[in-house]
């Protein structure tokens, strides 16, 4: 049977006029073919959704997202129109759907396939039933962000790498769930969670670290016990048999138990810490503040991958809108502040495209966006000692984003001692960058020298600085690639642009500083001792 055959006889299910010879060639075909199957799933998924949006109660106007992933704004006329033909469409049809829908899923087992086993996530199709107080268990609300080394023992139910409403239990390992209301929730197993809608969750049991971006509509995280309600947040919660634990990173919540006759609530701030006895949810106790170490971020990966030589990383994970100046990656003291003595607005931090560079996909995450004379640093913990005879490594994913033609639009990347700031004092760093015209230059706080080859507009490269200390002075070595070509596994025989500077015995602080007419993405900023550690080589290469 033809995949167009197959579409018709699914057509005719959801419409309500299959008859019962093509009821059973439908159900012979789904039993036979894994593409009939696949094509089924996608097909009711589609129609779920239509069904959900079209009994919506839609603004007069409305941004819809079309195929290609554009966004226009629909006129309530229209919109009306169109969720009139869905609601007309659901009235003669979507009795006929459910029931034959529920009948073929109750009566196949083969339509939903068992987990690939321990440690993998099973690719399923979304069951059609409730899921204690999940709204609607058919509603996918989110995009798995990272998984690592997980096992489930109930696993996701994903379609297209998106998750569904329901509940989950990870076994083993961690990861991290995208809702598409803007939050970010991270599992640390053992870990049972119950995802009720796409801004809201239950915890059951285990440790959870939820990242409410400045982009999220609000999100609910509710315990057996109590309501937690975020202000604009970052906090981690910690459940147990016997007790509770709130842990508050950035922002403030809302703690409300749910006890009947009792109406209070306990507002846990930045740097706070509260302890609750589930045999009585209403009694706070203050908590040393980060005395549990939860799994903040998917990071962990990054630096287990890396080892020992890397020192300090920043993905910009878990952000959205005005870069933050709480904490993200590790090897830091505090957050990133204006590189204008701690006057002006920060960067952006923006969606990365759904690309792959260097061997890293960056489907679903995130990078910096500098424009405009944009200016940051961020202080080193510990500092960088560079004794002599040591070296160091710094890295970064760069891309200029194509813009005029004239003025500044250059990228420099520095290190510095504390004590640097503006004018003659720039000259005890370090730094490297692009010039306007595209070089590749290193500032070796004497001499700058640059390289003749240029950088292209719109394409993303990995800068790598190698920094060598000696007792006459430093040598400085830049090496620039582009996309698409390999990277070495051991240090490089040819660099990009070299020279010798003065000692360099130590870093406090890393700044990005861009020019008045450039727009950089920044992504994967690495420090290290080792070569391999920053250049992010994967398993797979």
């Amino acid at each position: 049977m033809s995949s167009d055959s197959c579409i018709a006889l699914i057509e005719a299910l959801i419409n309500g006029d299959i008859s019962a010879e093509d009821h059973a060639r439908l159900q012979n075909q789904l039993k036979a073919s894994s593409e009939a199957r696949d094509i089924f799933r996608e097909r009711m998924d589609l129609e779920a959704s239509l069904r959900t949006w079209a009994a919506e109660d839609l603004p007069s106007t409305h941004q819809v997202v079309t195929a290609d992933g554009t966004q226009v704004s629909e006129s309530g006329d229209f919109i009306a129109s169109g969720s009139s033909i869905r609601r007309n469409r659901a009235k003669n049809g979507v009795i006929a759907f459910v029931v034959a829908a529920i009948a073929l899923l109750i009566a196949s087992p083969w339509i939903l396939p068992d987990a690939d086993g321990p440690g993998k996530v099973a690719v399923d199709d979304v069951p059609h039933e409730r899921n204690g107080d999940v709204e609607d268990s058919t509603q996918l609300v989110g995009m798995v962000r990272q998984k690592n080394n997980c096992e489930w023992g109930v696993p996701l139910r994903l379609t297209a790498g998106r998750f569904a409403t329901g509940s989950y239990s990870l076994v083993s390992g961690i990861a991290e769930l995208s809702f598409d209301s803007g939050t970010d929730v991270v599992l640390e197993a053992p870990c049972e969670l119950v995802v009720t809608s796409r801004d809201s969750a239950r915890l059951l049991t285990g440790n959870v670290f939820v990242t409410v971006t400045e982009l999220s509509n609000g999100f609910t995280l509710h315990t057996p016990e109590a309501r937690i309600i975020d202000l604009g947040t970052e906090y981690a919660v910690a459940l147990d048999e016997s007790t509770t634990e709130v842990h508050v990173f950035d922002g403030s919540v809302i703690w409300k138990p749910n006890v009947e006759g009792i109406d209070i609530e306990d507002r846990i701030e930045s740097g706070e810490a509260r302890l609750y006895s589930r045999s009585d949810p209403t009694t706070p106790k203050r908590i040393p503040f980060g005395q549990r170490q939860f799994v903040r971020r998917i990071e962990a990966d990054v630096k287990a991958h890396s080892g020992e030589g890397l020192l300090a990383y920043d993905g910009f994970e878990n952000l959205a809108g005005h870069l933050r100046r709480g904490r993200s990656g590790f090897g830091w003291s505090g957050g990133w502040e204006s590189g204008r003595r701690g006057r002006g607005q920060l960067a952006e931090v923006i969606s990365a495209p759904n690309d792959e560079v260097f061997g890293m996909n960056r489907s679903g995450r995130r990078l910096l966006q500098l424009s405009h004379g944009d200016s940051i640093r961020r202080s080193l913990q510990p500092p960088l000692i560079l004794d002599t005879g040591t070296t160091c490594f710094v890295s970064l994913l760069a891309e200029r984003v194509n813009g005029a033609d004239s003025g500044d639009r250059s990228l420099r990347v520095s290190l510095e001692p504390e004590t640097t700031g503006t004018g003659p004092n720039r000259r005890s760093a370090i730094s490297f960058g692009i010039t306007t015209e595209g070089f590749v230059f290193i500032n070796s706080g004497q001499d700058i020298v640059k390289t003749a080859a240029r950088i292209e507009d719109d394409e993303t490269y990995l800068c790598v600085l190698k920094l060598a200390d000696s007792e006459s002075g430093s040598v400085l070595k830049v090496r620039i690639y582009r996309a698409g070509e390999s990277i070495d596994g051991s240090e490089p025989s040819v660099w990009t642009v070299a020279t010798e500077g003065q000692s360099f015995p130590r870093a406090d602080v890393v700044r990005l500083v861009v020019g008045r007419n450039a727009t950089w993405r920044i992504d994967e900023i690495k420090i290290g001792i080792e070569w391999l550690a920053v250049v992010g080589l994967r398993d797979s290469e």
